[in-house]
């Protein structure tokens, strides 16, 4: 912000005089300019989101303060002052961010970081380490660029299930792999991770398709990350007949190589179908 504020009108300017008493003076045409840009804001590492109009006050949509910045600072860092930064629709910033504020936006509008990738930047900008994520993962999987979303060697504790559909919010196909790495998520002991338990009936012919389960009474109740448990039924069966995801990970192909991986309060490791796996190095 400049030294005469965002709404200054009018100025006030003095002229000291010296010389005999009784001199005349005539003053006109004097025009008060703002030079703060010539000597200071232009030599700076920052470009002030609020010099381009921002407001921080959690209602205002700032969405074009903050193209305006982002389009000024050329390379240079965009300054989020203190408040709380209301931003209506997706918004993309290709040069590094400092926050003293926070963000707030709608679920499906996306803050997309090019330069400053990763949950610790999310984290400041979002002030909350759950929205973070799911504003990351929004981000991950909406912009080609990115492939991996680096945690930074932290825990983000999760109070309720993530379902990162719903996070994600506008796609239901991935034509490329994406990862979260380099971190932990962990599951705190909330009534939302309760153990809920449903029974259903339903047909199992492996003669048809050794993969399915059919006829279910109420497929419905059958929520996302239930494991299915029944005679005859493995444990791909019950995670595919829903069309759901394991708890791990499922290879449904031929000569599959798993090697070198982690895997931590998973029930089940993985779900193999079919033959020719190297297995090795897993822990």
């Amino acid at each position: 912000m400049s030294v005469w504020g965002r709404l200054a009108i009018f100025g006030h300017f003095g002229i000291d005089l010296t010389g005999p008493t009784g001199g005349v003076v005539r003053v006109e045409d004097i025009v008060i300019e703002d030079v703060t840009s010539v000597f200071l804001r232009n030599m700076m590492d920052v470009v002030d989101v609020q010099d381009y109009g921002a407001i921080g006050d959690g209602i205002t949509d700032n969405v074009a303060a903050f193209e305006a910045a982002n389009a000024a600072a050329t390379g240079r860092d965009v300054l989020v002052p203190e408040g709380t930064y209301h931003l209506a629709t997706t918004v993309p910033m290709n040069n590094r961010l400092r926050f003293e504020g926070t963000i707030d936006m709608p679920d499906a509008a996306i803050f997309q970081l090019t330069k400053d990738f990763c949950f610790h930047a999310y984290e400041e900008a979002f002030g909350d380490e759950t929205l973070a994520l799911k504003k990351g993962l929004q981000a991950l999987f909406n912009f080609t660029d990115h492939e991996t979303f680096d945690l930074g060697v932290r825990t983000v504790n999760l109070y309720e299930p993530l379902d990162v559909y719903q996070a994600v919010g506008n796609r239901d196909t991935f034509a490329a792999r994406r990862l979260i790495k380099n971190g932990e998520l962990r599951a705190q002991n909330t009534a939302a991770w309760d153990t809920e338990e449903v029974a259903q009936t339903a047909s199992y012919d492996i003669s048809v398709d050794r993969k399915a389960l059919t006829n279910v009474t109420n497929i419905a109740t059958i929520k996302i990350g239930f494991l299915v448990e029944g005679t005859g039924v493995g444990c791909e069966i019950g995670l595919e007949v829903a069309q759901r995801q394991s708890i791990g990970f499922n290879i449904n192909t031929n000569d599959a190589k798993i090697r070198n991986n982690r895997a931590i309060r998973f029930k089940h490791f993985c779900v193999l179908s079919s033959a020719g796996y190297i297995i090795t190095g897993n822990y």
